[in-house]
């Protein structure tokens, strides 16, 4: 069944005391009702433009990484959002808490700006795709660290371990064959 906590949010923002004083209490933040499998208390509010409750849900560690049976994670329903200003502040939320703006929808796109442009949320699509690119970018570094971590590892030990080529050699055994 319903969680008092998913009942809660059914009030919207106008409901944050009581979602608050649930949590409080240890509500269980990812409980889902059977009628609704994988709906929990963070997707309802993204899903339904809580603004109160959504910031309230992150900040007491709900889980960002759910997805509701489409697919769409919260930060992907936060860019819907009308107005633009108030997507942007859910979104920037999300993010500055780690949610990943970087999941691609069936099309390959990324998600959340998608969800943005297709809502005529100019600036929060800009602020999701800057993001992604941050992150992107950072990663390619990463990478390029990695890269070169090693090439100067195997340049300090004298190359690679084998002869040119790559073949090793085969050393004839002793004794009987």
């Amino acid at each position: 069944g319903w969680s008092p906590l998913l009942l809660a949010l059914l009030g919207g923002d106008s409901n944050l005391p009581t979602v608050r004083l649930l949590i409080q209490h240890k509500a269980c933040l990812e409980h889902t009702p059977s009628s609704r499998k994988g709906q929990t208390a963070l997707l309802l509010a993204s899903a339904n433009r809580q603004e109160a409750c959504v910031r309230e849900l992150v900040t007491s560690g709900a889980s960002l990484s759910v997805a509701d049976r489409d697919g769409k994670r919260p930060l992907i329903h936060c860019a819907s959002w009308h107005p633009d200003a108030k997507a942007k502040r859910a979104c920037k939320l999300l993010i500055e808490s780690l949610a990943d703006v970087t999941v691609r929808d069936s099309r390959g796109q990324l998600a959340a700006y998608t969800a943005a442009l297709e809502s005529g949320n100019a600036q929060t699509a800009q602020m999701l795709r800057d993001e992604a690119q941050r992150i992107q970018e950072r990663a390619q570094l990463e990478l390029l660290g990695v890269a070169s971590e090693i090439a100067s590892t195997a340049t300090s030990e004298g190359g690679n371990s084998g002869p040119p080529g790559g073949k090793k050699s085969k050393k004839k055994s002793k004794g009987r064959s």
